[in-house]
């Protein structure tokens, strides 16, 4: 029997996340994955930040190290997030500064959640890299409303053979 007034929509697959706990999750979940887990100041607000370290011989014998920073704001475009993705990439930088470089690089995952995301942030996010000397950033995006998230897809020429286990990383907080 149909309910009165028709048929009613089907509940959302993945109610809504407060900012806060999609800021804890996001600590739980790198903590978990082996990162050391802090909150910093960065110029758009607090952030919470998973730092690690990795060393493969397929990697050229380098040490990369891993920033994933995670924040979230009400609502997020492509300019938010291209301002969120250098900010990120400027703190992570600045923590290796003078050791980027011969067997050594810095990667940075930052993960803007918005209750409010715009096609063309999640636009951004999959089709964006941004690059600097040693560094690269891979931006990610989450609808706190819907649970949809952006990441990079694709193929990836300059630093590829670090991207799976970019990918993997990227995957933990957006699991």
């Amino acid at each position: 029997m149909m309910p009165r007034g028709g048929p009613q929509p089907a509940p959302a697959s993945s109610p809504a996340v407060h900012p806060q706990e999609f800021l804890d999750r996001s600590a739980q979940r790198l903590h978990a994955d082996g990162a050391q887990v802090s909150s910093v100041p960065l110029p758009g607000g607090m952030a919470v930040v998973g730092q690690r370290s990795e060393f493969k011989v397929r990697w050229f014998l380098t040490t990369l190290h891993l920033y994933t920073v995670v924040a979230a704001a009400p609502q997020v475009d492509a300019a938010v997030l291209a301002t969120f993705t250098d900010q990120a990439l400027e703190y992570a930088v600045q923590q290796r500064k003078g050791l980027r470089g011969m067997q050594s690089g810095v990667a940075v995952i930052p993960v803007l959640g918005g209750g409010i995301v715009s096609p063309d942030a999640a636009a951004f996010a999959h089709d964006r890299l941004v690059r600097r000397f040693a560094a690269t950033a891979w931006p990610a995006v989450v609808d706190l409303g819907t649970g949809a998230t952006a990441s990079h897809r694709g193929r990836v020429l300059l630093g590829g053979v670090y991207s799976g286990w970019l990918r993997e990383r990227t995957a933990v907080v957006l699991a």
